[in-house]
């Protein structure tokens, strides 16, 4: 009797201790899914990045680690671009080897897909928006050039031309709050998607791989400024395929960077005043040098300068280096997996 006395005693000591935990992690979540200010909601995220932090560096319990990471993942859907920034980045750093690569490339599918629908409906809405603006520009009949010119006659086409392009605007102008609203929502799902495939590569599996690479051949169509953080992801894993992906990107973007350099040296050269706008070079400059940094850690050799003309020394330059970039990633269950160029 004593001793189950004293077990009872030990046991009433230490449950506590045990379940310490709990309290604080189901008031962390809750502080996230308030409608309480950024900057709770981001205090909050430091607090449970410690718990993972923690759990991450001594494991003790599974269970509360894989909880941590799920109420961590469930920011990546804030309203908020540095709150789910912030849980994107501490998924990659301290989330749970597991389940945090599974929630981070569920984030970046459905990102992707949001983009590729909003992409979709911009371009339609775009053609609308046109469409509208054009209403009954040149739809009255022209008179016949050999018959006398009647002034009253052209002065009623015009005025139902006018007519008509009023119309057209308002309309145009309903299309234009239209495109607004989806704008929004597309620069919001590239967004999250971004933050999701930096983070997830953190986690160098040919499953993670080729989901931020089809995130990234996705919103590269439609956008390639959109692109930066995905092929930063993709220079991560740092396989043959993909960095070649990027090399090329640079290189199509190079090119357009000529053509548009030559056609406004050809419209300067038609017209005196004409003030040249050249075409931004952020995106690219940006991600050259990311590739570069790339090819220096690798001790691969190093690019050419940014400048006009860069397309084929960015070809030359990996078919020089291919040979040493891996083809493929290890993988936890199945030993090497070829990477293959995503869909």
């Amino acid at each position: 009797m004593p001793k189950a006395r004293s077990l009872l005693v030990l046991l009433l000591l230490v449950a506590p201790m045990a379940y310490a935990a709990e309290p604080s992690v189901s008031k962390l979540r809750k502080a996230l899914r308030s409608g309480d200010s950024e900057q709770a909601r981001l205090t909050a995220l430091a607090e449970l990045e410690k718990l993972a932090k923690s759990e991450r560096e001594q494991p003790a319990d599974e269970k509360l680690a894989k909880q941590v990471t799920s109420i961590i993942a469930s920011a990546l859907g804030d309203d908020s671009m540095q709150v789910r920034e912030r849980a994107a980045e501490i998924l990659g750093a301290v989330g749970h080897p597991q389940s945090a690569p599974v929630k981070l490339g569920s984030v970046l599918d459905k990102a992707r897909k949001q983009a590729k629908s909003k992409s979709s409906k911009l371009k339609k809405k775009q053609k609308q928006w046109a469409d509208a603006m054009m209403t009954g520009v040149g739809s009255g009949k022209r008179r016949d050039p050999n018959a006398p010119f009647d002034p009253r006659k052209e002065l009623e086409r015009l005025e139902k031309e006018m007519e008509l392009f009023e119309k057209g605007k308002k309309k145009a102008d309903k299309i234009q709050v239209e495109i607004d609203a989806i704008t929004l929502e597309w620069q919001a799902a590239i967004a999250t998607g971004s933050a999701a495939a930096k983070a997830l590569a953190s986690y160098p599996t040919p499953r993670a791989r080729k989901r931020v690479r089809s995130f990234y051949d996705t919103i590269y169509k439609y956008s390639p400024r959109t692109a930066e953080h995905a092929a930063v992801a993709l220079l991560e894993f740092g396989l043959r395929d993909d960095v070649g992906a990027v090399a090329e990107s640079l290189s199509d973007y190079q090119r357009q960077m000529d053509r548009h350099a030559e056609w406004e040296k050809e419209k300067q050269a038609d017209d005196d005043s004409y003030e040249p706008r050249p075409m931004s070079d952020y995106w690219g400059k940006r991600v050259y040098e990311r590739l570069q940094k790339f090819a220096v850690a690798q001790k691969l050799a190093p690019l050419e300068d940014w400048s006009p003309g860069f397309a084929p020394r960015a070809k030359k330059w990996f078919k020089a280096v291919k040979a040493s970039l891996p083809e493929a990633l290890p993988d936890p269950d199945k030993g090497v997996e070829k990477a293959k160029p995503a869909e």
